[in-house]
């Protein structure tokens, strides 16, 4: 079986069974049909050759030597090749290459004879990360014999590969020869976690476990329980898999040393709350997760994330929970609350900064830092979006299941003042800065009206453009901006170009002083 959704058969054609594919033998899984007849007299089938052969034919054929080389017919198109004969001495040296790349080269075996087996263990001595994604490997202990001729590996990358199913009754243990693994990437090999489990065994210092990409749809084990094993597992990756159930990720809870889950582009819709135990909760040191791309729709499902003790890096982009209203909603709907609890009217930074006031113990949203004064503004700015929430609300249990925290915040930083209904617009208008705008060099100054919103970095062009500033020595590196409250006359050079107008605590009166830096 090769491409799933593109070949046409099960392997059977009229009545009688020539082969079985994956998913025709599993019935759980997505895909049938996911295998194909070929003609046996095609002469380009590809049907393996030994790591040596394919190791040879890479590393050890000739190469251009320095001088031209002409591409085309006509010889039109001449390049010049400079240091091909460093190139050659370095591979003729193989043995002390640490990042061996033989994707893609049709390798199913290491070697056929004892010679063959040396003459690779010698060329891979110092082999530490090895690549053998997309090769018609299909058993592990034809990757064992691979393995056991590289005794510095600790790298592993099998991606694309399709393996046997080990059986429950295989007695086989290749713990000796995997024992030294700490990182393996299984991405498309189509493997399951049941095969998973049976394997997990040879690999006791496994440290990070690639296995995107296979169309898993549960974490289900033959004992229905916790995944065992791996017990130095620090990094596990289940991104663009079909899981779609939470308990299937608690099933991940007693991997005593998780510390990262990537849970990208799957479907899960809710996040449940972690399962408190009378010993050490699980996920006990989980510090990072991603779920981008699922299909988060609630904010109690983010709120679910606290409950998490150790988690502090959270990744949460393109989930129908932090979806941006159009314009035609927020022009239409500038007061309606959608049932997860968010004003359609709501910006991205809005979204960020109310995510930041939701989930209490996190320093790094969706790869942005967190700062101490990051999560003030964070906090204040969820409690007075909760405050408007609960003057519209007209159920105080469905307020208090979106907004858990609200309490618990307001005994920090107080009760927000409510203003009436009609003062609670979202709209753009009520969100933009009347400024003034004060070139020092010229003396001129401009009153300009920009979004809260707007970063740095975008106004810099503006402010440019506005006192027509000669750009032949000038860019936006070379703008300084400062900020002048028109409170206290405090001042702030706006240093961050990626941070917005509303996190320098900038205000309609206030001043921006614009100076260009030699």
């Amino acid at each position: 079986m090769s491409r799933p959704l593109f070949w046409k058969h099960t392997g059977s054609f009229n009545g009688r069974t020539y082969f079985t594919t994956t998913q025709s033998a599993d019935a759980s899984a997505p895909l049938l049909n996911s295998g194909s007849f070929i003609l046996s007299s095609k002469t380009d089938i590809q049907k393996g050759q030994s790591l040596l052969l394919a190791l040879t034919r890479k590393y050890h054929s000739d190469q251009p030597v320095d001088g031209t080389i002409s591409f085309g017919g006509d010889h039109s198109i001449v390049v010049e090749t400079v240091g091909w004969d460093k190139i050659k001495d370095r591979l003729s040296k193989l043995g002390l290459i640490h990042e061996l790349g033989l994707a893609g080269l049709g390798i199913s075996c290491c070697g056929s004879t004892q010679q063959e087996l040396d003459a690779v263990r010698q060329s891979c001595a110092s082999v530490v990360d090895l690549d053998l994604s997309r090769n018609l490997l299909s058993s592990w202990s034809a990757v064992a014999e691979i393995v056991a001729q590289m005794p510095k590996l600790k790298s592993l990358r099998l991606s694309g590969n399709r393996f046997a199913s080990v059986s429950a009754s295989d007695t086989v243990d290749l713990t000796c020869v995997f024992a030294s693994i700490t990182q393996m990437t299984l991405m498309s090999t189509l493997i399951c976690f049941e095969q998973l489990e049976r394997i997990v065994s040879w690999f006791p210092n496994m440290n990070e476990l690639y296995l995107g990409s296979n169309i898993l749809l549960s974490l289900q084990t033959t004992a229905s329980g916790f995944v065992q094993g791996l017990d130095h597992l620090t990094v596990l990756n289940l991104e663009n898999n079909s899981l779609s159930k939470w308990s299937d990720v608690q099933r991940l809870g007693k991997l005593a040393s998780l510390k990262t889950l990537n849970l990208s582009d799957n479907k899960f819709q809710v996040i449940e709350p972690n399962v408190l135990t009378t010993s050490e909760p699980l996920f006990a040191h989980l510090t990072a997760i991603s779920l981008n791309n699922n299909l988060i729709d609630s904010w109690s499902s983010i709120h679910a994330l606290n409950s998490y003790p150790a988690l502090v890096d959270v990744r949460i982009k393109r989930n129908p929970i932090t979806t941006i209203a159009t314009q035609e909603e927020q022009q239409s709907h500038a007061q309606t609350i959608k049932p997860n609890g968010n004003l359609v009217s709501y910006t991205r930074s809005d979204l960020f900064w109310i995510a930041v006031g939701r989930l209490e113990r996190v320093t790094l949203l969706n790869g942005s830092t967190v700062s101490d004064r990051d999560r003030l503004n964070g906090e204040l700015f969820y409690l007075s979006e909760a405050a408007k929430a609960l003057a519209l609300s007209s159920d105080p249990s469905l307020f208090d299941t979106i907004h858990p925290r609200y309490t618990a915040l307001c005994k920090v930083h107080g009760t927000p003042t409510l203003a009436p209904t009609a003062l609670l617009s979202n709209a753009l208008k009520d969100r933009l800065l009347k400024l003034i705008l004060h070139h020092c060099e010229s003396g001129r100054i401009i009153e300009k009206k920009f979004p809260a919103t707007i970063t740095v970095r975008a106004i810099k062009p503006l402010l440019i453009r506005l006192f027509k500033i000669n750009t032949l020595h000038t860019d936006h590196a070379n703008v300084m901006v400062t900020w002048v409250s028109a409170v206290d006359g405090r001042t702030e050079i706006l240093k961050d170009d990626l941070k917005e107008l509303a996190y320098y605590d900038v205000v309609s009166g206030d001043t921006l002083k614009i100076e260009v830096c030699s």
